[in-house]
């Protein structure tokens, strides 16, 4: 085998999952009816492509990567450094060349790109270029006039509308952020991947550096100075963000009027609002997470009135992706003396504690009326759902439970006893060998469930209720199916090519 061949394969591994699902089981199971699949070619994988460049956009249909030439010796881009600051991306630094194939075409060669970013509606690529020494951005390949002395790794950010867009760059060794084509005042430096948009599109945020410190700034006005910056995140209704920071001693929340306690550490994804915005919850120790002697406590202030309207007493570890809003009513899970899970409703104990949650699956209805989880018990998995059973199997499969849009059906991935089904509310899907690791889709009218499995062959396919699309090799990494009223879509792997998957349903 060739140095180049093994290259090639390596990175193969990296943008497709050759088993992407749950263990694979060998079952017998009734002939399905194959539905017509188109296959549109998006890029061939034999190419020298940089891992972190491959790119779906978000409804499945386009493709986007940077390759290297195959004389190559490192694929590009630079990976982003570790710390808050950006590491600008100089021109002056020496690269190969690279390109971007979008859809399978080509863009110009250049020194040097930075990550290709699709805007929310799929319709424009961005990203930065090396062109003669300075940096220029591209949207769907063509060259925009403003040039820059250096970019971090992302430079280019959509807002969630996809009608605004905002460039982070660095002009005359100063840090800028230019808006709509709107150039802000120059900064020492700006926190890496800081910016954002607010949900609503209509207001920015990011962090810049501050003397020894780091500033909050809400449409480019102060909104906070800190000693030490952790995180944000803007509030539903988009009126204010949320900061965890540091500003004396520990770190503490700030949310509007309302400030917390002081903390040694804050939970994962930290933190959460009530749907409309008004209170602010969040998850804390007092000590280092990782030591297990540590105190948890949950919270929750009110960010008009700055009250804190009410803390737990003395927990132990408090479950990752938990606490969560489900209307008004505040539901986390934290480990007991015992070292078993109790779940608590704003603070008080519902039901008996289980001695295991399935990971990663307490989830919210769209809605917000709604909430489901696993827990496992000798060795058997069941369903929660609103507080009751809905089903005990032998496993529930990891990052597939989804919700309908209407919020009344509750899809998961299930295995009963040697095989895996998709579970939705008196739907039961055919036996297949795994289900892939991806979320569960439903239509719009919350009808039909559309999913990836491996069939009894060893065949990767899309599932839409109890009919399949032709076989693929894989499907891409990052991959899932979006249903129109005709179409199931994504992005599969298929004979060392990714190709658009348009599954027919009428």
């Amino acid at each position: 085998m060739t140095q180049m061949t093994q290259i090639k394969k390596m990175y193969l591994r990296h943008l497709c999952h050759l088993w992407m699902g749950l263990p694979v089981l060998l079952v017998t199971t009734p002939v399905l009816a194959e539905l017509p699949t188109r296959e549109t070619p998006l890029g061939r994988l034999t190419l020298r492509i940089a891992p972190e460049s491959f790119k779906l956009s978000p409804d499945q249909r386009r493709l986007a990567f940077v390759a290297v030439a195959e004389t190559a010796q490192e694929p590009t881009p630079s990976k982003p450094g570790n710390s808050l600051e950006p590491p600008p991306l100089d021109a002056e630094k020496k690269r190969p060349p690279a390109r971007v194939w979008l859809d399978n075409k080509s863009h110009k060669s250049y020194a040097a790109i930075t990550m290709p970013v699709f805007s929310p509606d799929s319709q424009k690529l961005a990203y930065a270029a090396d062109i003669g020494g300075a940096w220029r951005i591209l949207i769907d390949g063509v060259e925009q006039a403003a040039e820059f002395q250096g970019v971090p790794d992302t430079p280019v950010v959509f807002s969630p509308d996809s009608k605004r867009m905002a460039v982070v760059a660095r002009i005359k060794n100063q840090w800028h952020i230019s808006v709509d084509d709107q150039l802000s005042p120059p900064y020492e430096g700006i926190g890496n991947n800081t910016f954002t948009f607010s949900p609503d599109s209509k207001s920015v945020a990011y962090v810049i550096r501050s003397g020894t410190g780091w500033q909050m700034l809400v449409n480019h006005a102060p909104a906070g100075t800190y000693k030490q910056f952790s995180t944000y995140r803007w509030a539903p209704n988009s009126a204010l963000v949320a900061v965890i920071a540091k500003d004396k001693a520990d770190t503490q929340l700030f949310a509007g009027k309302f400030v917390s306690e002081s903390y040694a550490a804050f939970a994962r994804n930290m933190p959460i609002f009530s749907a409309d915005g008004r209170r602010v919850a969040f998850a804390a120790a007092d000590k280092p997470i990782a030591n297990k002697t540590a105190n948890w406590f949950v919270g929750i202030g009110d960010v008009v009135t700055g009250e804190a309207q009410n803390t737990s007493p003395k927990l132990g570890a408090v479950l990752d992706g938990t606490p969560v809003f489900v209307g008004e009513t505040l539901y986390y899970f934290a480990l007991t003396k015992d070292n078993r899970w109790q779940l608590y409703a704003d603070h008080k104990p519902v039901g008996d504690p289980v001695s295991a949650v399935a990971a990663y699956s307490f989830t919210v209805s769209p809605d917000g009326k709604h909430y489901a989880y696993g827990t496992v018990k000798s060795g058997f998995s069941t369903i929660i759902r609103d507080g009751k059973p809905a089903g005990t199997y032998d496993e529930l499969g990891v990052g597939t439970w989804s919700w309908s849009p209407d919020s009344q059906r509750l899809a998961v991935a299930a295995r009963k006893k040697d095989r895996w089904h998709v579970i939705a509310d008196g739907y039961e899907g055919p036996p297949v060998l795994s289900v892939g690791q991806s979320q569960i889709s439903f239509s719009a009218d919350s009808k039909t469930v559309a999913y990836t499995a491996m069939d009894v062959e060893r065949k990767w396919r899309v599932y839409v209720n109890d009919k399949y699309s032709t076989p693929v090799d894989a499907f891409a990494r990052g991959s899932y199916v979006v249903l129109t009223e005709s179409q199931a879509q994504t992005i599969a792997v298929k004979n060392r090519q990714a190709v658009r998957l348009e599954v027919e349903l009428k």
